[in-house]
């Protein structure tokens, strides 16, 4: 089935449902004026299949703007497979996605993201042209996570120059919310860097795990906010900016890698009063984007690295501009953003 309503900012919105393998599949593209929608799959369960619509539009927003921000030759998409009891056979479900995802000829490119991996992306690969995150190899210009994570340590060099007058992250003190793929990466290069990291994850079996093996410090996650830092990375959920996690931080930035960092975008606000400096996490993440993007084809790999150093120019053109036009870096960034699609 295919949808089209301006009222949920959406251009095009499909929807896939089978009920012999259990797939319920969406894919939302948000805009493609500046080439095909790119965004990942994510295989997750949902409360309801209403909110596994809000989010992936949601979702495929962001990716608009990240990768307008990026310079990339992309707009943003974003599709959900609902993962619940119900399905039996995970092969056929990726099998039917990348169905899906051929049907749309090139309009949409998918990726991995939550709950997917370059496994799911090889099969979704027999099926269509248009994906990528395969065939890569970990730590390299073909790994995404490496390249958000190398990204976001850009982001926060950029961040500490500016708010803190510093040329370097040595002996800069990092709080990291997430001890996943990207939040390890993040506190290994930080480490290198001279960083002092401590971290949280509500895996506490991971989080220990991470923890022992980097030598630095575990921190609860109910009470996490209230850490004493330079920087406090969100680089798990979105949606943790919020007035009551703002009223507790005591960083003076927050540059993370999570997606959808402000629950609204009045959290935005809240932060630039408080005189919080807020890197958009679009701006501080789009290492992933602009990985995918080689992979898929749009730029070279020559380009990526290049477009992926360039994030410290992006930020410090954000915090810059937020400066001059005094008003909150969200919305700078969203302004910027604009111009290019």
């Amino acid at each position: 089935m295919k949808f089209l309503n301006a009222e949920l900012d959406v251009k095009n919105l499909y929807i896939k449902q089978d009920a012999a393998t259990g797939l319920i599949a969406i894919i939302a593209i948000h805009n493609t004026t500046n080439g095909p929608a790119l965004g990942g799959c994510r295989f997750v369960n949902y409360a309801s299949v209403d909110d596994a619509i809000n989010d992936v539009i949601r979702l495929a927003r962001a990716m608009t703007y990240k990768s307008a921000m990026a310079g990339l030759p992309l707009g943003g998409g974003k599709s959900v497979i609902i993962s619940h009891p119900g399905i039996t056979d995970k092969q056929k479900i990726f099998e039917q996605f990348g169905e899906l995802v051929d049907s749309l000829n090139g309009e949409y490119i998918t990726a991995s993201d939550s709950g997917t991996s370059e496994t799911e992306m090889k099969i979704v690969a027999t099926r269509t042209k248009h994906v990528t995150s395969i065939n890569k190899s970990s730590e390299s210009l073909d790994d995404t996570a490496y390249m958000t994570s190398v990204g976001l340590v850009r982001a926060m060099e950029a961040a500490v120059a500016y708010r803190l007058n510093k040329d370097s992250l040595s002996g800069v003190r990092v709080a990291i919310q997430g001890a996943g793929n990207v939040g390890y990466l993040v506190a290994k290069m930080l480490l290198d860097k001279g960083a002092e990291v401590v971290i949280t994850d509500k895996n506490t079996e991971l989080l220990n795990m991470r923890a022992n093996e980097l030598a630095i410090s575990a921190a609860h996650p109910e009470t996490f906010a209230e850490t004493e830092c330079d920087i406090f990375a969100p680089c798990a959920l979105g949606g943790v900016m919020n007035s009551a996690t703002i009223a507790k931080l005591k960083a003076p930035i927050v540059c993370g890698a999570a997606n959808n960092q402000l629950q609204d975008q009045m959290a935005g606000e809240q932060l630039y009063e408080n005189n919080i400096l807020y890197i958009p996490d679009y701006v501080a993440n789009a290492g992933g984007v602009i990985c995918a993007a080689a992979q898929a084809g749009t730029i070279s790999k020559d380009e990526s690295w290049n477009k992926m150093l360039n994030i410290y120019d992006s930020v410090t053109n954000v915090v810059s501009l937020s400066q001059e036009m005094k008003k909150p870096t969200n919305f700078v960034a969203n302004y910027l953003a604009e111009q290019r699609f």
